[in-house]
């Protein structure tokens, strides 16, 4: 499976995927890669305001937020990255950042250790998440959620969200943190 550093450098994913991403990454037939880093932005602030909230980190809710972008889809020849947008109406944070304009040259891959288990197949082989671009991805009817195909406990999750940031926009970077922040320190290694 294929990953781009910024992933980690600036947005604090990490392997294996939370239950969440892995869902959501499967439900919508996107691999990792395939993704814009303000996506991922987006679906890591959003876990980490649920999990603060200690509200349940749902994907229904997350698709009720945000609408998957495919520049794939309808015949058209552009290419590019898929990304989550916010649904009309339904913003609750901002763009993490515009900076990410070398992202897709740095890429590293990943394989278990030998002997170990890929966390992104089941015991019996089956996929968990894609690893490989899907060029369908989010065209099917999982990835569209309505308010009113919400089960009541997701429906409280999305008013409660909405109430507490839907005029105030989350800025991502107060809650990932700055990564420039850390520039000004050097580190010391023993013996220096």
């Amino acid at each position: 499976m294929w990953l781009y550093i910024a992933m980690f450098a600036s947005l604090g994913v990490r392997i294996p995927f939370s239950p969440f991403q892995m869902v959501l990454l499967n439900r919508c037939d996107i691999a990792s890669s395939q993704l814009h880093p303000n996506s991922w932005a987006s679906i890591r602030c959003f876990e980490m305001v649920c999990e603060y909230l200690e509200l349940p980190v749902s994907v229904e809710v997350f698709l009720w937020f945000f609408v998957l972008m495919n520049p794939f889809k309808e015949g058209r020849a552009k290419k590019g990255y898929m990304s989550f947008r916010k649904a009309q109406g339904r913003q609750i944070f901002g763009l993490f950042g515009d900076f990410f304009h070398g992202f897709k040259e740095k890429y590293f891959k990943v394989r278990p250790l030998e002997g170990r288990h890929p966390f992104w197949l089941t015991l019996e082989g089956k996929r968990r998440i894609p690893t490989y671009w899907s060029f369908g991805a989010g065209s099917n009817t999982f990835t569209k959620v309505t308010y009113e195909g919400l089960i009541p406990q997701n429906k409280k999750v999305a008013d409660v969200l909405l109430v507490i940031f839907g005029k105030n926009n989350v800025n991502p970077h107060l809650l990932m943190g700055d990564r420039y922040m850390g520039m000004g320190y050097r580190v010391l290694m023993a013996g220096e």
